[in-house]
Order: structure tokens, then sequence, then C-alpha cells
């Protein structure tokens, strides 16, 4: 089956056969843009999907449109009444359409103070969740520096001299993860991936999409992605804090901007993996220019 057939047979599952299709992105997950009645938005995950992790997300995103105010894709029933449908060797998800802007492209310090809500109030939302019979990601210690993580058996190779120097920075976050550990309090699900081109500024509000990485984490891992995005402003200080002040409504507090720092080395660890180990070679090429960057930045901590 081609890709565009698999398309095609996904969308007769939902009896929208004669829909438009565009294509938004192409890296591991194929998403396309359906025009019909309405807009959604369709997911061909990749053949390497784990069905258990694509489930707990269609799972959380259920309980948060039902608990929360949050604008967050809503996952479609299939006419089977399933919200994964299996086509081939592929697994695929139909989403309703959010429309908006990135926030990227409208940053102040009251944007920034409104994303700290946002996050607070997923945050506590998944505080709260308890999934059952959970079976997707995991980012606890041993997903990062256990014996089967990248970090242990890819990384010494892929970063070759720059390892060593990076070690030191490693042991301040291998001795953090293990103060904080995992209770309520600081671990539960996460998206793991809230960059500003997933935070989406509509008509209704702002909005959070692509839950495709989520999981299990601590919540400081989603908060060092976020603000490591404010420091490509000059006013990051400023809007830093702005995110921080709508993050305590919610919270009550955020912790030490240290600890959120070394959280910023294990998304750093995360799109390590992902460029260097993707299958699609668009990934390396067109993600690797950060890696540099990324790396100094590592080393001189």
């Amino acid at each position: 089956m081609t890709t565009t057939e698999i398309v095609h047979a996904a969308l007769e599952l939902y009896d929208l056969g004669n829909a438009q299709v565009e294509l938004l992105r192409a890296y591991e997950n194929l998403t396309y843009r359906v025009d019909a009645d309405r807009h959604y938005a369709l997911r061909i995950c990749a053949a390497t999907v784990d069905p258990g992790h694509l489930q707990a997300e269609v799972n959380w995103l259920t309980a948060i449109r039902a608990q929360t105010n949050l604008l967050t894709p809503k996952p479609i029933l299939n006419r089977e009444g399933t919200l994964i449908s299996p086509v081939q060797d592929r697994l695929c998800v139909l989403f309703e359409w959010l429309d908006g802007q990135p926030v990227s492209k409208e940053m102040s310090p009251s944007v920034a103070h409104e994303i700290g809500v946002m996050m607070a109030k997923l945050h506590r939302q998944a505080a709260h969740y308890q999934p059952a019979g959970f079976a997707g990601t995991w980012y606890d210690y041993d997903c990062f520096f256990g014996p089967d993580s990248w970090w242990s058996t890819q990384a010494p190779a892929r970063l070759a001299d720059d390892y060593a120097r990076m070690e030191p920075a490693i042991e301040k976050i291998k001795a953090l993860l293990q103060r904080v550990g995992t209770s309520a309090q600081y671990f539960g699900m996460i998206h793991s991936d809230i960059h500003f081109g997933n935070v989406l500024r509509t008509p209704d509000g702002f909005a959070i999409i692509d839950f495709g990485d989520c999981g299990m984490g601590h919540y400081l891992l989603d908060v060092a992605v976020i603000e490591a995005e404010f420091q490509d402003y000059d006013d990051a200080d400023a809007l830093i804090e702005r995110f921080r002040e709508g993050y305590r409504i919610f919270t009550g507090a955020v912790p030490h901007g240290e600890d959120i720092r070394l959280f910023g080395i294990l998304a750093s660890l995360l799109y390590f993996e992902w460029v260097f180990e993707s299958e699609n070679e668009q990934v390396y090429q067109y993600k690797s220019e950060w890696l540099p960057g990324m790396i100094e930045e590592i080393k001189q901590l």
C-alpha cells in the first residue's frame, strides 16, 4: 500500500473518503490537513510507533478535554467507535483542527504569562490523572541513564570526544533526578515537547498541540523546554519571569532556576537521540545545525 492509499483508507474509516488532504509534516509520522465538512488533522504514525504509547496519548487528550478548559487536539472516533485506526502496518489518528498561529510570531510579556497559566493548568490536571494500565513512555532515570538508554549505548560513539566533557553536567542531572524522585508532586503526564511551534494562538485562546511524545515524566522537563524557547528573545529574562508568574497561579511555586536549567539537559538528550537515530534523513539534514550549540552549553555547565 502506498502512502496515498493509506491516507485514503484511513479517511474512509471516518467517512471522509472525498475530503481534500494536504501534507503538512513528514518526519517519522506524516501529518495531513483534511478539509471536509470541517477541518481535521490526520496523523499517519510511523510503522515503529508503540501502540501502547499511542493509546496513552489519545486517552490523556480525551481526559484533558473532559476535565479542563484547555485547548488541545481532540481525537475523533472512527465509525468502529475507536480512537486509533489500523491501516496495513500503520496506526492512524484523526484530530479536530485547531486553527491558529505559533506564539513565536507575537511573543510579549502578556503572552509569556498566559503560556505559564496554560502549562500550570496542564500539570495540575496531570497531577490528578491516574492512567489505568499505562503502557506509554516513561521519561525517568532509566530512560535517560539506564543500561539500555541512548546515553549509555549510543552517545559515546555519536558524541565522540564531547561525551567525556559533558559527563560533569550529566552527573549533576543524575543527582537531581535521584533527589527529586517520582512522587506525584513532581512526576506525572507531561507533553515533553512544548516548544513555541506547538503552542498556538487561536480565535478561542491559546492551544497546545502535538502530544505525540507525551509520557510519564517530571513537570520540570516541560518547564525547561519552554524556558529554552524564551532564550531566543532579547528580553528573555523578563519573559521567563512573566511565564513563571503565570505558572505560580496554579502550582504555588516554581522550582529553582538551576534545577530548570539541568532539566534542559534532559530535553537536549531527547533531541540528540531524535536527530542522530532518526531513519528519516531530513531530520538530520534540517535539525543538526543546533547540535554544536547545545553540546557546548552542556559542557559549560
